[in-house]
């Protein structure tokens, strides 16, 4: 979203003069924000040495002293929700800064990649959404991006460049044209909570666009994790040996000869390149976003954290499901440390789908993309700890990776937050997971949580589709599906008479219409057999090492013709057979 720039210089200008006094808040303060209800808030800042800092808001009168650094801190007793705009004024002896139109609520994190970062006004449907998004109880502050090898205690306004052209670093009203600007996930999901709760919501958008989950959580917490280590020693190595300028003139190299092929073209030449002047500022740097975007906030107190990443950690050299899954793991206990809060409510939005729709009829070969493995390390980490919740989007997907539906993902996540954060009542957010599964002659049966009531569409009329089904062989057939007792089905396959695993929705784009009215089933499987390599560490100069039972695009290959015989020969084997002696075909 553009914004004139003048608006831009009366924000930056605010900024400046704030820094220039003695007296200055972290810029996470600020006009039209959104404090955390029902918790200590937590009020900071800079002043002269052993000054008296006096704060005043909701009635409150809070007194501290800045110590030999000029820092200070105080804390505001817990105070109950307010849609009231209020002040807030910050005090010494010789300065004062006052903070307008402050409403107390509920602020929720929005973080991730660019899937989380896509703006509410460029989504399906937004055209309808907008005009209604004039709401003043919901406020958004998108953060300026910074990655950091060391934490970062404040951050900067945004300055403008040529892909970032909307204003950071302030908090804003939602308004109908405000909202565009919102990340829209967040947006539904702020847009549903207040109008069923009449809380006030705050958003915190520090997501950003082509991030790994490494550089979300600490250098600390990374350093414990053993699979981790040597990935933060490549890129201590890289960092040292960085130079900006080599690299802007590598990069000059390649612009120069695309210039010339477009000039030859008579067409315009392309942008010429830039490059951070820190190896950190980027968004794969381990701990970096951690630094940048975590550690400036941390103290402000939050309801809870939406995050939606995962697709830079399975494509190209950074594809490392095995490794994700410890690191993915260590975010949220991470991220509860830094915001003091051990139950810290966390929303886990599992990577959507995205390339072309999955073939139902080669499983094999779907399930070869590593995007699998980077749901399943979000669903175990949903599985191992307490007060997340997990919200599937494999069916929402598109065919390129940022998929326009957005506004169903809000509306769940809002859904897993009013049942499981607001015990609003009436509303659930029992999504069917797969709880337990056994052996039973030809078949496996599969248990789902007790009273989801899961289906495909319509009651099980239709059939429902992406569940395979394998031998000791490992080699995967479509399966059929039958409702047993409860919440319990039966998965067989007449080419698998001896199954010993299930596998479901398992693949990129993946084919699945099992769920409830909350959301679909996520991806699972009962098998714990080797899926993938992980990309070398060191990049394109390292050797992938593989495992000799992981599956290849050979192997799989090979089984797609192994099954089209079989299915060949049960169709020959049918003819043969006398049409009364033959089983009913199943719609």
């Amino acid at each position: 979203m553009k914004l004139p720039f003048l608006p831009y210089l009366a924000a930056l200008t605010v900024v400046i003069s704030t820094a220039e006094a003695k007296l200055e808040l972290p810029r996470v303060f600020g006009d039209d924000m959104v404090v955390q209800r029902d918790k200590p808030v937590q009020v900071w800042g800079w002043a002269d040495k052993g000054a008296q800092v006096a704060v005043e808001f909701s009635g409150q009168s809070k007194k501290t002293t800045a110590d030999d650094s000029g820092k200070w801190l105080l804390a505001l007793d817990a105070m109950p929700a307010n849609a009231k705009p209020q002040a807030l004024t910050v005090k010494t002896g010789t300065d004062s800064l006052t903070l307008k139109n402050i409403l107390i609520g509920d602020v929720w994190l929005c973080s991730g990649q660019s899937n989380m970062e896509s703006d509410a006004g460029g989504i399906v449907n937004s055209d309808l959404d907008m005009p209604l998004s004039n709401i003043p109880a919901i406020r958004c502050l998108t953060m300026p991006l910074r990655s950091s090898s060391t934490p970062l205690d404040n951050f900067p306004i945004e300055e403008r460049n040529s892909f970032y052209v909307e204003l950071k670093g302030v908090w804003r009203v939602s308004t109908t044209e405000n909202a565009k600007a919102f990340p829209a996930v967040g947006y539904h999901f702020a847009k549903i909570v207040n109008a069923i709760t009449g809380v006030p919501i705050g958003l915190i958008d520090n997501s950003w666009g082509g991030s790994v989950v490494e550089t979300w959580v600490s250098r600390a917490s990374l350093e414990q994790i053993p699979e981790a280590v040597p990935l933060i020693k490549q890129f201590d190595t890289e960092s040292t040996a960085y130079d900006p300028k080599a690299e802007l003139a590598r990069k000059m190299d390649g612009w120069k000869n695309q210039a010339a092929k477009a000039e030859v073209a008579g067409k315009e030449a392309p942008s010429k390149p830039e490059v951070p002047k820190s190896y950190t500022y980027r968004q794969s740097f381990p701990g970096g976003c951690f630094n940048g975007l975590i550690a400036p906030i941390q103290k402000f107190a939050i309801k809870g954290a939406i995050f939606y990443q995962g697709e830079n950690n399975c494509v190209a050299g950074q594809a490392r499901p095995n490794l994700y899954q410890k690191t993915y793991s260590a975010l949220i206990p991470d991220w509860r440390k830094a915001f003091n809060d051990p139950e810290l409510p966390f929303c886990i939005v599992q990577l959507c789908s995205f390339g072309e729709p999955d073939d139902e009829n080669e499983p094999e070969l779907s399930m070869l993309h590593r995007a699998s493995g980077v749901r399943e390390a979000q669903l175990k980490a949903h599985l191992q700890h307490k007060n997340t919740g997990i919200v599937p989007t494999f069916d929402l997907g598109h065919v390129q990776m940022h998929s326009p539906f957005k506004r169903p993902i809000g509306e769940r996540a809002a859904r897993w937050a009013l049942a499981t954060v607001y015990h609003v009542k009436d509303i659930t957010y029992d999504i069917p997971l797969m709880e337990s599964w056994k052996k039973d002659g030809q078949r496996i049966l599969l248990t789902f949580t007790q009273g989801s009531h899961p289906s495909s569409p319509y009651g099980m009329r239709v059939q429902p589709k992406g569940f395979v089904i394998a031998g000791k062989d490992r080699h995967f057939y479509p399966a059929q599906v039958e409702a047993e007792q409860g919440d319990t089905f039966s998965v067989t396959s007449e080419c698998v008479p001896d199954p010993v695993a299930v596998r479901y929705a398992w693949g990129v784009h993946p084919i699945g219409n099992f769920g409830n009215r909350a959301a679909p089933t996520p991806p699972f499987r009962t098998d714990d057999w080797p899926a993938w390599n992980d990309a070398p560490i060191e990049g394109k100069s390292g050797k992938e090492t593989l495992d000799p039972e992981v599956p290849t695009i050979q192997t799989a290959a090979v089984q797609a013709c192994i099954r089209k015989t079989a299915a060949a020969k049960k169709v020959l084997a049918d003819l043969d057979t006398p049409q009364k002696d033959r089983k009913p075909t199943k719609n």
